[in-house]
């Protein structure tokens, strides 16, 4: 015979352990993280699968504060 003892979860709401901490805004995200000398990075897919790269123009981002460079392989 099946154990149904996971059946009296079914349909019901659950109360997480986090739920009032993150709700009621007391929460801490990775986003709201700020350490010194602290780097951000966008990772940039590309639209074509198997495109190969001819150049990458950062000229436009070159006016970023505190920008660090771009790398790509």
């Amino acid at each position: 015979m099946a154990d149904h003892g996971s059946a009296r979860f079914v349909g019901r709401s659950m109360l997480w352990r986090e739920d009032q901490r993150l709700l009621t805004g007391q929460g801490q995200f990775i986003a709201d993280l700020a350490l010194p000398q602290m780097l951000h990075a966008t990772f940039v897919r590309s639209e074509l699968a198997h495109a190969r790269i001819r150049s990458v123009d950062v000229a436009r981002r070159s006016h970023t504060w505190g920008r660090n460079g771009a790398h790509w392989s």
